[in-house]
């Protein structure tokens, strides 16, 4: 799992952005796109966990690269000419982790980096008028939740 990205600002930092958006799903990805295009306003979104959200790497994508294969076999299983095909798990299970690129989001960062959105990585709340608090992702060893906190105004 990439949480790593670039983008993500050092320790104990403070952002400036117009636009502020809690959460890299699909919705904040196209929420933070669409406020900033053709424009010369700033976009950050604040992510924990992988840039793309639930659907990409563990609901929809993975469960449809897993459900089809099946249906497909039997299917085929029902024709007339054709055996029954053999489900290969591990081939399988590679094609999932291929198709949800092997749990490393760095191709979506490569993505809003490029569209002039920054990523900061951890959980951000309402800290007050204007000012959103980063917690970054726990490390191990850590003591203090908010040592390397960043503010985004």
């Amino acid at each position: 799992m990439a949480t790593d990205a670039p983008s993500t600002p050092a320790a104990s930092s403070e952002i400036t952005a117009d636009v502020v958006v809690l959460g890299g799903g699909p919705v904040g990805e196209n929420l933070a796109q669409y406020a900033i295009e053709g424009t010369d306003l700033s976009a950050v979104i604040i992510e924990s966990e992988l840039l793309g959200g639930e659907c990409s790497y563990y609901a929809c994508i993975p469960s449809k690269a897993l459900l089809r294969p099946p249906t497909v076999a039997d299917t085929a299983a029902h024709l007339r000419g054709l055996s029954a095909p053999e489900i290969a798990r591990e081939e399988l299970l590679a094609s999932r982790d291929q198709w949800v690129s092997h749990y490393d989001d760095s191709g979506q960062v490569e993505w809003a980096e490029g569209a002039g959105i920054q990523v900061v990585r951890g959980s951000g709340r309402l800290a007050g008028e204007r000012e959103v608090l980063v917690t970054p992702p726990p490390s191990p060893g850590a003591t203090d939740a908010a040592a390397g906190s960043t503010r985004v105004l």
